[in-house]
């Protein structure tokens, strides 16, 4: 783009005209996005919109001219060159996968857009506006983007506080060793009127010629700096510079050939969603050991790279690595032991009885409700009620308990799906309508939100495309809803590029006690031409579990898969003939789905599962549990927590003294000897918690290896789980004795005779 750029040789093949013909094209047909081979690369033209018109880029006479097309492809070109021929990494997805880049894209108001995003499918750049010229134009900038796609297949980190910050890291640092000439990102393409410094971010010195983050392009560089507010989702892009830093130290000490690798190890072998900066540390130092052994100076190295920007091991006196958490990371809750029923839906409408219970125990089957309804009955997690929509699109609330009562709430007839929390707090429901959105009902405020789906980036850009959400379903604690959606991106001749996925939106603050901002996650991205997955549920008892539909078109194959969003490990649970809804028995042992082997009428089956949770038995094959049913939804009648209860304080140090310090932890005592000398008035603590737990003093949130505090005297820790109970812990900081020997010279004086 502002750099004049050429891409090898242009050879014309049938429609398409090839540049490094192996992976590279441009096509001279605009009809649709075709199918394309493995590995292929391709450019597309937004026209001036937000990615609702696209038109391929095209030659007639095997040469192109547009600086902008030129520059997306030749981004996408070295990128998939970079993870190929360094990492052995086939494409941004690991499989091979298309890349797809979109040029001339405009704000989704109309004006010129002033970023570039990655949007879990294609790689889009705006022409710039106040701040930036076309960003297709930086190398670094689409190497950042696309990475965002490696690490969505590999660790998939959470794109919020300083899981966030690692994302936005590991995009800054493969961003860096793509275009690997300096330590700066967009350097070709900010405007010094926006940016000062000439750079968006640097690695070598994130303060980027700022003081303070009122400076645009500032970012801390040491955890002393972390920023702790709510804006940028937790600081994302702001804490970032501190991991950029610690890359950027253990690069120029070891070299970056032999960094980057570690790094990429890192990512694709030992980090998880929830992973912090701590957890970063670790990975990095077990990768290091992996290819370069406990004892060398890789190792080494990466452990004063992490030491020079505050990210201490919260353990030293082990000598580094161990584990511990720092208030994320998996659980699990008590399963519900009430008795057992599924809830099952007849699989003939032309039937009297529509839905029925499953009495486990005894193998009674009980009709409830003569409704016709249009989806599976959703039920609360102590079987008290369950809501669905019936066949005059009103949403139904039943009781489970004889005599089964039924009424509507409220008159409308537009719905199509409905959920309730597992708390019976909170409803959520789509329409008929292609209206992109959802629906949340609070029972307490006797209030109805509107939520708007979007595609979510890392740029701080809503991308489009979403057309209507289908399944429903609340997590554990009621604040996350994951759904299903279907997603379109017109092309300029009429024709459609669909497909489907499943989106994670935060839909209720318990904090706060009411809505929340509307927040999106995808669970997964980049899914392949043909690919659609849909009718998510989570595991009864481990919030990080989940399963789904998956239908291939291609190969006309339908599948239930589990997938641990901790550790992105994915399983065929069972393959099926239909879309099987399936949904999670009481124990996390067998799944329960629909499937329609032979015949007219659907059946109930159950699979065992292995104690991953995630694939089905090896050993066992598909129950039938039911004939002549479909949708079957297991529920207990009896109550269990929906949250976690762990309040632990799990390890307190002071990492960053000579010699560093680790506490002891005794009951809820928490001790500590500093050096002789040390100043107790400013001591900056390294702690980890239990997993979804948060650290307090006072109503102070406290942040490990951030917040300096007065140990002169005994403070007061406070553990506060996910369920509200707390446990404190009261710190006491001792200083040690002076070692130092000094002479000590006696006076004796003596007064005689006694004066008084």
């Amino acid at each position: 783009n502002n750099i004049n750029r050429t891409v090898g040789t242009y050879e014309k093949s049938g429609n398409t005209f090839m540049i490094d013909a192996s992976k590279s094209m441009f096509s001279s047909s605009t009809s649709v996005l075709p199918n394309n081979p493995v590995g292929a690369i391709w450019t597309i033209n937004a026209n001036n919109t937000y990615i609702s018109d696209l038109s391929h880029c095209n030659s007639s006479d095997g040469t192109l001219t547009r600086k902008d097309a030129i520059s997306a492809q030749y981004n996408a070109h070295l990128c998939y060159d970079y993870f190929k021929n360094t990492h052995n990494r086939n494409s941004i997805d690991g499989a091979g996968g298309t890349i797809i880049s979109v040029i001339n894209v405009s704000d989704d108001n109309g004006s010129a857009m002033d970023n570039a995003f990655w949007n879990g499918k294609l790689m889009a750049y705006g022409n710039g506006a106040s701040g930036f010229k076309p960003l297709a134009g930086g190398l670094d900038v689409g190497g950042h983007e696309m990475t965002h796609g490696v690490v969505e297949k590999t660790a998939a980190l959470v794109y919020q506080g300083q899981s966030g910050a690692l994302n936005e890291s590991f995009a800054d640092i493969f961003g860096a060793m793509i275009d690997r000439d300096d330590w700066l990102m967009g350097e070709e393409i900010v405007k010094t009127s926006s940016f000062p410094s000439g750079a968006l971010r640097s690695l070598s010195d994130p303060h980027n010629g700022g003081n303070s983050l009122s400076d645009r392009g500032y970012q801390p560089k040491h955890m002393n700096e972390y920023y702790t507010g709510s804006q940028d989702n937790q600081g994302v892009h702001i804490n970032s510079g501190i991991p950029n830093h610690a890359f950027y130290k253990l690069a120029t000490s070891i070299n970056k050939d032999k960094a980057e690798k570690i790094y990429y190890r890192a990512l694709a072998q030992y980090l998880t969603n929830s992973s912090q900066f701590i957890d970063c540390r670790y990975a990095v130092i077990k990768a290091a050991t992996d290819l370069h052994g406990a004892s060398s100076t890789e190792v080494t190295e990466c452990g004063k790279a992490f030491d020079a920007v505050g990210i201490f091991d919260p353990n030293p006196s082990t000598g580094g690595g161990g584990g511990g958490s720092t208030g994320n990371g998996t659980y699990d809750l008590p399963a519900n032991t009430g008795t057992a029923f599924v809830l099952v839906s007849n699989s003939s409408k032309t039937a009297t009885n529509q839905i029925f219970t499953l009495e486990v125990s005894n193998n009674t089957l009980t009709p409830i409700s003569t409704s016709q309804h249009l989806h599976m009955p959703s039920v609360t997690d102590n079987g008290s009620k369950c809501l669905f929509v019936d066949d005059a699109n009103k949403i139904v609330e039943m009781s489970l308990t004889n005599p089964y009562n039924e009424f509507y709430l409220g008159t409308q007839n537009i719905w199509s799906k409905v959920a309730i929390s597992k708390d019976g707090n909170l409803f959520a429901a789509t329409t008929t309508l292609s209206d992109t959105s959802i629906f949340v009902y609070s029972y307490a405020k006797n209030q109805m939100v509107k939520f708007k789906l979007y595609n979510p980036t890392y740029s701080g850009v809503n991308s489009g495309g979403v057309n209507y959400a289908d399944v429903l379903e609340f997590n554990h604690s009621g604040e996350y809803l994951m759904y299903d959606a279907s997603n379109n991106v017109k092309l300029s001749n009429g024709s459609s590029f669909e497909y489907w996925d499943i989106g994670i939106i935060h839909v209720w603050d318990r904090s706060t006690n009411n809505f929340s901002d509307g927040k999106i996650e995808k669970l997964f991205n980049q899914l392949g031409d043909g690919i659609s997955i849909g009718n998510p549920t989570f595991s009864r008892n481990s919030p990080h579990i989940v399963a789904f539909d998956y239908i291939d078109e291609n190969a006309s194959t339908n599948a239930a898969l589990g997938y641990n969003t901790s550790t992105t490990d994915l399983e065929v649970i069972s393959f099926t003939s239909i879309p099987s809804r399936p949904i999670y028995y009481l124990d996390d042992k067998d799944l329960v789905f629909t499937d329609l082997p032979s015949g007219l009428n659907s059946n109930l089956y159950f699979r065992t599962l292995e104690s991953n949770k995630i694939k089905g038995s090896a050993t066992t094959s598909n129950t039938l549990l039911l004939s002549n049913a479909k949708w079957g939804n297991p529920f207990a009648k009896g109550t269990r927590r929906l949250l976690n209860n762990e309040n632990t304080m799990i390890s307190f140090s002071f990492p960053a003294l000579t010699p560093p310090v680790q506490s002891t932890i005794s009951a809820n005592i928490i001790t500590a000897t500093v050096p002789f000398g040390t100043n107790r008035a400013s001591l900056v603590p390294t702690f980890t918690n239990s997993p979804a737990s948060t650290v307090y003093i006072g109503n102070t949130v406290q942040t490990s290896s951030v917040n300096a505090q007065n140990f002169t005297t005994n403070l007061v820790y406070t553990v506060k789980a996910q369920d509200g109970t707390t446990k404190n812990y009261t710190v006491i900081v001792t200083e040690a004795a002076n070692s130092v020997k000094k002479a000590v010279h006696v006076l004796k004086l003596e007064i005689n005779p006694n004066p008084a």
